[in-house]
């Protein structure tokens, strides 16, 4: 499956939210009530950079290593941070919709 990427995007894959975030993602979820994704990820948007750095802050005090597990994308310049596990992929614009457009999906990894 895969996820658009749409504003300032923060992805995280739902298994190292469960393995590294207290209390997985039943909890985050309910800290975080504008997640959205899709069976494998989580995204947070937001609509500046200072936005997403505040809530990134926040999930990194919780024990989560961002700079390990969160990928971050912008939905006109596409990738700006790769995390494990999390793959993007661009579909070039065309007549109906003149930019390309990003969408970011899981990839398997050995570990969480």
């Amino acid at each position: 499956m895969t996820v658009e990427v749409k504003f300032l995007s923060a992805f995280l894959r739902r298994a190292d939210v469960d393995a590294h975030y207290p209390g997985g993602c039943v909890t985050f979820e309910a800290q975080h009530p504008c997640a959205e994704g899709d069976p494998q990820l989580l995204v947070l948007l937001a609509m500046s950079g200072q936005d997403l750095e505040h809530t990134l802050s926040g999930i990194a005090a919780c024990g989560l290593d961002i700079h390990r597990l969160v990928a971050v994308a912008d939905m006109w310049a596409g990738p700006l941070q790769q995390a494990e596990g999390i793959a993007f992929t661009c579909t070039p614009g065309s007549d109906d919709r003149p930019v390309p457009t990003w969408f970011a999906s899981q990839q398997e990894v050995d570990h969480v």
